[in-house]
């Protein structure tokens, strides 16, 4: 600040919550990248740079910006990491958890091979299962009991 008043206004419309970086007159009311990324929240949506500023016409500078951006950029990839790694932990639960749940109710694992069973036949797809200290046996369907009775000995 000072800043042009619509841009405040703007944000407002996008139903967003402006934070104001004030500058300072006793050094041309430039903008840091350590002021504005002391601003930047987890709820930071995106960063309005109005530079040159109206109605000062302080720029910021090159080096500013471009520390701005790689920080931006190390915090945003900073936090794509986070993302895979608690998904990858939710999915590894998953699992976990299904694998106890399926190991004490070996009718589920039936119920469930026989839907993937059928799924893969109605999509053209072959499916191999194995699972682990033998196969789990799956009664014939429908076409392959048909087949056995027309059999010819």
């Amino acid at each position: 600040m000072p800043g042009w008043p619509t841009l405040v206004e703007q944000i407002k419309l996008a139903d967003a919550s402006p934070v104001i970086v004030r500058t300072h007159p006793e050094d041309g009311f430039l903008l840091h990248a350590d002021t504005i990324l002391a601003a930047i929240t987890p709820r930071t949506r995106g960063i309005v740079i109005n530079s040159p500023g109206n109605p000062t016409g302080a720029l910021m500078e090159e080096q500013e910006m471009a520390r701005l951006a790689d920080a931006v950029k190390a915090k945003q990839e900073g936090h794509a990491a986070l993302e895979r790694a608690l998904g990858e932990t939710a999915a590894r639960l998953n699992l976990s958890n299904v694998a106890r749940v399926l190991e004490g109710n070996p009718a589920l694992m039936n119920l469930r091979l026989m839907q993937s069973r059928t799924a893969a036949q109605h999509a053209g797809n072959t499916l191999v299962i194995g699972v682990p200290g033998g196969f789990v046996p799956l009664k014939p369907g429908a076409k392959a009991a048909n087949a056995e009775s027309n059999e010819v000995t």
